[in-house]
């Protein structure tokens, strides 16, 4: 993969005097002729982590101990982890090779902190911190909460919050929905948790009623038009999330944010904290 998408920025690069990588692949680097015109965009734990999201079983992971990583993906066997550590270590060592000297932007300081950590041995002066951005042009007025409310079927509430995540364990809806549902009726609450993913069935199934709405994946259009119109968004995500787009988003439409003190949530609170309240 990593050679095909330096192929590509071979073949058109001797035209531009900047070329600017945003992907997943962080060894794309080392096959790139023209180093000196590249700039790279990093989002995910992809140059440390095989799994990308830095969680394991059911939170985030802080040991990034390679001899680990086996159990993680594959679960436990003395030959898969060892195999598993080989290969990480690998990964690692290219990654440092590929990044050193780059031009490299990290999503958030805590994203670049922990690369720092894990690739001692690359040079590491070019790295900087350029946090996520969005077009606020877009964030157009939405609808109202009664709107909401009956677009979406739910029961007539104090406030209506907003979930926009992908479902799966690392995202942290499913356990968000065990810890709130029991209480949304005597809060007088509702919820809208718009989404996709591995864990859709399981929540569809327990949690589909009056007080939660569930309407699937949003156009972005769509999603925006939602945030403009809930009293409060919610980022359960349990992972170390680099810099949340949705968060963006949310604060800049003054809604209220909640979601957990780790990854970049606190740099981006830093620049709302009246709006942004880290639980």
């Amino acid at each position: 993969m990593a050679f095909r998408i330096a192929r590509a920025i071979n073949q058109e690069s001797s035209r531009f005097d900047v070329v600017h990588y945003h992907g997943h692949c962080p060894l794309v680097p080392l096959f790139v002729r023209e180093r000196n015109k590249l700039v790279l965009t990093f989002h995910d734990f992809s140059g440390l982590c095989p799994g990308r999201l830095n969680f394991r079983d059911t939170d985030r992971c802080v040991d990034l101990d390679r001899r680990r990583c086996g159990g993680c993906l594959y679960g436990t066997g003395a030959i898969r982890n060892r195999v598993t550590a080989f290969n990480v270590r690998l990964l690692r060592h290219f990654v440092a090779q590929a990044l050193s000297g780059l031009r490299v932007m990290f999503v958030s300081t805590a994203l670049r902190e922990v690369y720092r950590t894990n690739l001692p041995g690359s040079d590491q002066g070019r790295w900087r911190t350029v946090h996520n951005f969005s077009g606020m042009a877009r964030m157009w007025p939405g609808s109202t909460r009664l709107d909401l409310v009956a677009r979406h079927g739910l029961a007539a509430a104090r406030a209506i919050g907003l979930v926009l995540a992908d479902f799966s364990a690392a995202k942290g809806v499913l356990s968000l929905l065990e810890l709130l549902h029991p209480l949304l009726a005597s809060w007088n609450l509702g919820l809208v948790v718009a989404g996709d993913g591995p864990q859709m069935g399981r929540i569809r199934q327990r949690f589909t009623g009056d007080r939660v709405a569930l309407p699937g994946w949003l156009t972005e259009q769509d999603a925006i038009s939602h945030l403009r119109s809930a009293d409060f968004a919610v980022l359960p995500t349990l992972c170390d999330e680099a810099c949340s787009t949705v968060m963006l988003q949310a604060l800049w439409a003054r809604l209220p944010v909640f979601a957990l003190d780790r990854g970049g949530n606190r740099e981006l609170a830093a620049h709302g904290p009246e709006l942004c309240h880290l639980e």
